[in-house]
């Protein structure tokens, strides 16, 4: 039998049938969460059938969302590597059930890189893989070596790569601003704003983020009353919109602490989306208060100035840990939990266009951050080559970078156009 090593590369699989792309989506997250973890590659979701015995009960016929995350993990230890999954499940609500009883989450240990294992509890690679498209395919896509494994029984349990369920939450930018630089003036009559709202939500939409000040660069600031204008009125849009039977969250764009503050005393509000990262302390008192989630963005200036930007010579990973440990210590101070503070790198405010491209391809370099991560670059200018390219087209270049980005490191996703990112995630790693 081969020995245990300072650090393996490992295909865990993960799988749900209560709750399951929310309890898919919180197992990630702790999986990424976990020091001696680095999560390399994540598989796309996949539906399946359950697995059932003979006479199982009816209720237990529930289907399956699976997908499969590789990882490197240092200091490897078989047996520690199964109490860390196994803790993870407790950690989610997984409770002890009959075998084939529908469960919150399995996190099972599918192959490992140059490693076999078998113990009384623990086998390595997994003993039933070859048997199931639904923990192999998944696997595969992550690690093309576990094509090696020999595949004589593979049942299908109609196993298909999903296309309803995606890693991250969508959050649909609804401006009603004159001046924003893809879609001002758009919506800021009655029907072409429900018209929208309706579209998105349709598209698959979980958040409809309302912005009423346009922050783009040379934006013209506007006062409060002016803001509240915009937003009492789309705000109530949206209360029709709820009175249809609509599912979807309110988000609010807006880094102005007596607009927040006047919103979330008179709506049910579920983010709060602040591109000055946060920097008025009253913010977080709101937050302790009326309990939502809010997303504190990396900026240096709002609006944005292409001539205030990071020294060309830093690192801007590292200039961002270094803010977002601050930031965190005073999150910690004023008792706010983890959970309601989202992280924002900023792409596009006080960095250069080779900085926010920077940024864009080294995410997993924040691997320390506990946070969940909020990610907007949709339509930005850093991600076009032409100058020719009007920011209102520039959904293609936003959908080549959803292809590319880790899960792991994007659990709520800002864009102005969902269907065109739903085709891309469909299309990761299967090219």
């Amino acid at each position: 039998m081969q020995t245990d090593s300072l650090a393996k590369l490992v295909v865990i699989g993960l799988g749900s049938n209560q709750n399951s792309i929310i309890n898919l989506r919180r197992a990630l997250l702790e999986i990424r969460r976990e020091s001696n973890f680095k999560i390399l590659k994540v598989s796309r979701i996949y539906e399946s059938s359950a697995q059932l015995p003979n006479q199982a009960p009816a209720d237990w016929d529930q289907a399956y969302l699976n997908a499969a995350v590789l990882v490197e993990v240092q200091s490897y230890d078989s047996q520690g590597l199964l109490r860390q999954l196994k803790a993870i499940e407790v950690r989610l609500g997984r409770l002890k059930t009959e075998k084939w009883a529908p469960r919150i989450i399995d996190l099972d240990i599918l192959f490992v890189k140059d490693f076999n294992f078998h113990t009384k509890n623990l086998h390595i690679p997994h003993p039933m893989l070859a048997e199931r498209p639904f923990a192999f395919l998944p696997g595969l896509e992550v690690y093309s070596d576990m094509h090696l494994i020999k595949k004589d029984n593979l049942q299908a349990y109609n196993t298909r790569i999903s296309d309803r369920y995606f890693w991250p939450e969508f959050v649909a930018i609804l401006n009603v601003t004159p001046d924003s630089f893809s879609d001002g003036g758009k919506y800021t009559e009655r029907e072409k704003f429900l018209q929208q709202a309706r579209q998105l939500i349709a598209d698959g939409a979980d958040y409809l983020d309302v912005g009423a000040e346009s922050t783009r660069p040379m934006a013209e600031t506007i006062s409060h009353t002016e803001e509240m204008l915009r937003l009492n009125w789309a705000l109530n849009l949206l209360e029709e919109l709820k009175k249809e039977d609509l599912q979807f969250k309110v988000s609010i764009d807006s880094r102005n602490y007596e607009t927040v503050r006047e919103v979330v005393q008179n709506y049910k509000i579920d983010l709060i989306n602040d591109v000055s990262g946060l920097f008025d302390y009253k913010m977080l008192d709101l937050i302790k208060e009326y309990n939502f989630s809010a997303v504190c963005m990396h900026s240096l200036s709002v609006p944005a100035n292409k001539e205030i930007v990071l020294k060309s010579d830093c690192n801007p990973v590292q200039e961002i840990s270094n803010w977002w440990t601050l930031r965190e210590k005073i999150f910690s101070d004023y008792n706010i939990k983890t959970d309601n503070i989202f992280f924002d790198p900023g792409f596009g405010f006080g960095k250069t266009t080779e900085q926010s491209r920077y940024l864009v391809n080294h995410l997993e370099d924040f691997c320390k951050i506990q946070h969940k991560f909020f990610l907007g670059y949709s339509r930005k200018s850093f991600l076009s080559y032409s100058n020719e390219r009007k920011n209102a087209h520039m959904d293609l270049e936003t959908s080549l970078v959803t292809q590319k980005i880790n899960p792991a490191f994007c659990q709520l996703l800002r864009v102005h156009d969902i269907e065109t990112q739903k085709i891309a995630l469909r299309m990761s790693n299967a090219i």
